[in-house]
């Protein structure tokens, strides 16, 4: 299996589509030095990226892995059984991959613990195959974890785009624990980085998790130890028609309940009856919510009422009112007023341009 064991650059690829422009496809990572700045070797980083009919998006994907300008990176395409142009896209960088498949799977949990079998990094991490790096992101890991020895994982920010690039939301996190995973305060996949002996004592993604694994592997790392955050942006990810967290968000919006409520019967820790009470509202509310946004009015009154059950300051309750009022009055007023859509749409900032600024100031 073939490990990249020196600095690529853009001559050593293969060209990119004539339309394309900037990160990654004209512009690279500055390429880092032979060792760390202690005379130490770079920790090797496996990243798997899980595909299935990607081939709008997974050359970018690949550009923005292979791009990194780091010295000992293992990368491993787990596909499975892509029937657009996905594979064509795999075959024109394949030298540069330790491994690739496709084939049939159980879905992107079952793709990823095959990836993740397979590798031979201290460091992994996954990206989807419509996800992408930011530059220096593997640079900025690996100091992370050499600085931050007893972390299990480095988490770190990422950009919200659209399907065409452009930036929606910007994500920001000040602290990661068990706790505040059960608050819903949420880290970004793609721009999350775990020591593989920590991943190994998990046992990888539960393959009875189908929408939110992550979240879930990530809950069960808090009970081994810390997870350490930085503000960086590392990574983007894409929201788009065809995402789970799109197509998916009412079955995102069950599991996530079910996840939690799981976590804290297995799980309760030290917290006080109050402290699960407020967890289980916030969950039931959120899962309420993407039910009224899928259009699941019946299936998302269950989830209302069992978090009216749950309330902790009657506000709360005022604040669920409104939701509902929201999806049911406003919409029939706005028809019947024949209100003008505003189509102005404002400044719009495309991921590229961050990508610049990043490589300006590392």
């Amino acid at each position: 299996m073939p490990i990249i064991k020196s600095t690529l650059t853009l001559k050593e690829l293969p060209p990119p589509p004539s339309d394309k422009k900037e990160w990654p496809w004209t512009e690279q990572s500055q390429p880092l030095p032979e060792r760390m700045s202690d005379g130490s070797e770079w920790p090797r980083i496996s990243i798997v990226t899980p595909s299935y009919n990607q081939g709008q998006f997974i050359e970018e994907t690949i550009r923005s892995v292979l791009l990194q300008g780091y010295p000992n990176l293992e990368y491993i395409i787990i596909d499975g059984g892509s029937n657009d142009n996905t594979i064509e896209i795999i075959k024109k960088y394949e030298n540069y991959f330790s491994y690739w498949v496709s084939e049939p799977d159980k879905g992107p949990t079952d793709a990823i613990n095959k990836g993740w079998q397979r590798t031979s990094g201290e460091i992994v991490a996954y990206l989807n195959s419509d996800d992408a790096y930011l530059p220096g992101t593997l640079a900025t890991i690996a100091k992370t974890f050499q600085e931050n020895c007893d972390a299990r994982v480095v988490c770190g920010n990422e950009l919200k785009i659209d399907s065409e690039g452009f930036v929606i939301s910007e994500s920001s996190i000040e602290k990661v624990d068990r706790l505040s995973l059960l608050h819903l305060n949420l880290i970004s996949q793609p721009a999350t980085f775990i020591k593989k002996s920590t991943l190994e004592l998990t046992g990888g993604l539960n393959l009875d998790v189908h929408y939110i694994f992550d979240f879930e592997l990530w809950l069960r790392i808090t009970r081994l130890g810390s997870m350490q955050p930085i503000q960086r942006l590392l990574a983007v990810t894409r929201w788009h028609n065809d995402t789970i967290t799109t197509t998916r968000r009412s079955d995102v919006g069950r599991e996530l309940v079910q996840v939690i409520s799981n976590e804290l019967g297995i799980y309760p820790s030290s917290l006080t009856r109050d402290e699960i009470r407020q967890i289980l509202f916030k969950a039931n509310r959120l899962s309420m919510s993407l039910h009224l946004e899928k259009k699941k009015f019946f299936a998302s009154i269950k989830y209302a009422l069992r978090a009216f059950m749950l309330l902790s300051a009657p506000r709360l309750g005022l604040e669920i009112v409104q939701e509902y009022y929201r999806y049911l009055v406003k919409p029939i007023k706005s028809f019947l007023k024949k209100n003008k859509l505003d189509t102005s749409i404002g400044r719009q900032i495309h991921w590229s341009s961050i990508a610049k600024e990043i490589m300006l100031n590392r």
